[in-house]
This record gives structure tokens, C-alpha cells and sequence, in this order.
């Protein structure tokens, strides 16, 4: 068959089979007849030849047409089937879902209220585990400051195990919740011993007052050998700043003691010298005024002589150099002052003349005493009658 040539009975047959119908079919879903249809259509368009002519073309593009408007219906009917049975499957799966999900909610009620039981019945079970634990540490005499927070009661928190029927604890939660009592009473008795050993240890060593945890610190709390060590060091270090205080102490004693002492030796020799001054002054007055008096009244014993004596004895033994250089200045002053001892001279006679004699007395005398007290003393002990004969004396010291 020539490619111009019109196969009129195959565009007569397309159009036989190109039937166009308003409704959709009810069996259009479920009867296969439609799906035949659209086969034989597609079979009968797929080699349509025309003329190349204006007929060819009128008839080509009326074939078209018709090809497009069987194709549209049967569009048309598949999205209207598709519509209606997609809407009742919807509906069928919402009432469905809605069944299933008022039994999943019954479900979670189930889940949730069993949930608050459970909840309920581990609060019962814990507190009557605490109280236990607490009867047992009030039986074991467990002070508070030593419940432990590593007592974790969390592992008989459980609805079977914990709790007899009774409500009771079994033997073996009772045994547990006693081991966890016993760990607290062990700890207590341990920290204990170790107060009133560190007590008696200072107390041994004499410090007073003792260390107490607080010095230790953590250490207090941790193993044996951490603990003793560190006691010992703080033991030794109080020892040596006790020493050292002591040390420190009996210096500073000592010091004012000696500062006391010299204050009280340099008071006293400043009052000795004043009252050796006036004694000695008061002395070589009398002892001047008595000078003049006759022979007769003179005596050795007189109580001049006494005074002036008893002022030789009762003179410090050190005199400062400060107070003998205002002795030695009160004594100059004094001999200035006294008129020399001066001897009555004997008419010369017959057969007599007049001898001068020089003696030179050398002794040791305390530093106490003056050359004036020395020079009183030595005339106290001359008699009168050498006394009488004296032209001149003088004392100094060599």
C-alpha cells in the first residue's frame, strides 16, 4: 500500500471504535471490556496513512480530534472512578483508624494507670525501707552527722523481693537495710577513735588545746597511713612553736626582769650617794664646829665620830661615775671652805725645840667612801694630844 494512498477502512473502523458516551460506566472499575477498548483504539490509530491532499488532511486532523476527545473520556471516567472509590476507601480507613485508635487509647490507659500503681507501691516500699533503716540506726545508737548519703537503699526499690505480703520487709531486704546501718556505725566509731587519739596524743605531748579535725582537714577522713602522718606532722609542728614560744617567752622575762633589776640597783645607788653626800656633808660641818671647842669637850667617842663611821659603813659598794665625780666636787668644795686643822704652837724654852714629823698613811678603801669620810675617821682615832700638835693634814686618793 502506497504512503499516499488512503486506508479508508481502517479510518472507518477507528471511528467505530471511538465511541463517545456522556455517563461513566457503573462496571468501569471491574469489567475489562474498557481496558479492550482502549487496545483496539490505540492498535487502530497506530498506522493510519493519508493523502496529501486537503481531504488528507481534513480526515487526519478529524481523526485527531476524535483520538483526543475518546482519549479525554476515558480520563474523565478514570479520575471520577478513581474520586469515588478513593473517597470510599477513605472512609473506610477512617472508621477503621478511629476503632484502632480507641483501642490504643485503651491500651495507654491501661499503661498509665498501671504506671501510678506501680509509682504508688515503690513510695511505700521506699519509706518503709527509710524507716527501717532509721530504727535500725536509733538501735545501733548512729549519731546523724553520720548518715551517709552512699546509704542507696535504690536497689530494693521493687514490687517483688522488698515487702511481704504483709507489708513486712523480707530477710533479705532486713539483712541489707542492717549492713547499711553497720557502715554508718563502723564509720562513726571510726572518726570517734580518731578524735580522742588526736585528743590524747596532744594531751600527751602537752598541747593544750588539743588539734581538732579542723587543723586536718580532709585528711581527717581518709586512710590510715594519710591520717597518721599528717597527725605527727602537726604534732612535731606544735611541739617546735611551743618550745620557740617558751624560749621567747622566758627571754622576754628575763630581759625585763634584768631591765627591773638594773632600774632598782641604779635607783638605789643614786639615793645611797645622796644620803652618803648628806651624811658626809653634815659630818665634816659638825666635825668642824667640835674642831673649835676646847680640848675638854673633844672625845674619841664623840657622836660625830659615830655618825661619821656609821656613814663609812652604810655607803654603797659601787657609787656610778657620774655620782663620784659629784662627790669628788662636793668634797673639794668642802675642803675649800674648812679652815686646816692647825696646831697650837709650844713657846720655845730651855732645853726644848720644835720637830716636825711627816708620816704618810697608804690603806685601801671601798670606792663607797670619800677622802673626807677617810680624813674624819683617821683624826677620830688620834688622841688629843696629837691632835693639838697637827699643823696641816691631807687625803687624797692614788
Amino acid at each position: 500500500m502506497s504512503a499516499k494512498q488512503l486506508e479508508v477502512s481502517s479510518s472507518e473502523k477507528l471511528n467505530d471504535l471511538l465511541v463517545i458516551v456522556d455517563k461513566v460506566p457503573d462496571d468501569f472499575f471491574t469489567n475489562a471490556v474498557y481496558d479492550k477498548e482502549l487496545d483496539r483504539a490505540i492498535e487502530a490509530s497506530s498506522s493510519l496513512v493519508y493523502n496529501l491532499d486537503d481531504a488528507g488532511e481534513k480526515q487526519a486532523k478529524q481523526d485527531a480530534t476524535n483520538i483526543n476527545k475518546f482519549a479525554k473520556m476515558f480520563d474523565k471516567f478514570i479520575a471520577a472512578t478513581f474520586k469515588h472509590h478513593t473517597e470510599s476507601v477513605t472512609s473506610w480507613r477512617d472508621g477503621k483508624k478511629s476503632k484502632t485508635k480507641l483501642l490504643l487509647e485503651n491500651r495507654q490507659k491501661l499503661i498509665d494507670q498501671f504506671a501510678e500503681k506501680r509509682a504508688e507501691k515503690l513510695n511505700v516500699i521506699e519509706q518503709v525501707l527509710r524507716d527501717n533503716l532509721d530504727d535500725k540506726r536509733c538501735e545501733l545508737n548512729v549519731q546523724q552527722h553520720y548518715f551517709s548519703d552512699d546509704s542507696d537503699i535504690s536497689p530494693l526499690i521493687k514490687l517483688s523481693g522488698t515487702l511481704t505480703p504483709k507489708g513486712d520487709l523480707t530477710r533479705k531486704a532486713d539483712s541489707f537495710i542492717l549492713n547499711l546501718a553497720n557502715i554508718e556505725l563502723a564509720e562513726q566509731s571510726r572518726i570517734e577513735a580518731r578524735h580522742l587519739m588526736l585528743e590524747n596524743r596532744c594531751l600527751k605531748e602537752g598541747i593544750n588545746p588539743p588539734l581538732t579535725h579542723i587543723h586536718l582537714g580532709t585528711v581527717f577522713f581518709s586512710d590510715d597511713n594519710t591520717f597518721d602522718t599528717k597527725v605527727e606532722e602537726l604534732v612535731k609542728a606544735e611541739i617546735d612553736r611551743r618550745i620557740e614560744m617558751e624560749a621567747r617567752i622566758i627571754r622576754e622575762q628575763e630581759a625585763k626582769k634584768q631591765a627591773e633589776i638594773d632600774a632598782a640597783l641604779k635607783a638605789q645607788q643614786v639615793e645611797a650617794s645622796r644620803l652618803a653626800r648628806e651624811e658626809a656633808n653634815k659630818a665634816a660641818l659638825e666635825f668642824a664646829a667640835q674642831s673649835r671647842i676646847s680640848d675638854k669637850t673633844s672625845a674619841p667617842t664623840s657622836d660625830v665620830q659615830a655618825k661619821t663611821s656609821e656613814a663609812m659603813t652604810e655607803l654603797p659598794t659601787e657609787i656610778p661615775p657620774e655620782v663620784r665625780q659629784r662627790m669628788d666636787a662636793d668634797r673639794a668644795e668642802a675642803e675649800s671652805n674648812q679652815q686646816p686643822v692647825a696646831a697650837k704652837k709650844q713657846p720655845v724654852t730651855n732645853g726644848k725645840h720644835q720637830v716636825e714629823i711627816q708620816v704618810t698613811f697608804t690603806m685601801a678603801v671601798s670606792d663607797r667612801v670619800s677622802d673626807k669620810a677617810v680624813q674624819d675617821h683617821f683624826l677620830s682615832q688620834m688622841p688629843d694630844k696629837l691632835k693639838s700638835s697637827i699643823e696641816s693634814l691631807n687625803t687624797r686618793s692614788i
